[in-house]
């Protein structure tokens, strides 16, 4: 399975466990970066939902008091 749609197109997928597993992996790749509390990263959206019908693309919320101390090579991405 493949995350992801092309431009204009809408498509739903059943739920899928791998989901999380994806918002887990980015997560930590996240947590490599900067310095963040991992409490600070929240799965979001209509794939962090189980047993919902989703686009498969995983919607994250990260919280920062202050992005201005984020490393600049963070905030180009």
């Amino acid at each position: 399975m493949s995350l992801g749609v092309n431009r204009g197109q809408v498509v739903l997928s059943e739920y899928q466990e791998i989901w999380v597993d994806e918002f887990n992996h980015v997560k930590n790749e996240i947590l490599k970066v900067v310095k963040l509390d991992k409490n600070d990263i929240h799965h979001i959206g209509s794939t962090s939902i189980p047993g919902l019908s989703a686009k498969p693309i995983i919607d994250i919320l990260i919280g920062v008091e202050n992005y201005i101390l984020l490393p600049e090579s963070f905030l180009k991405h």
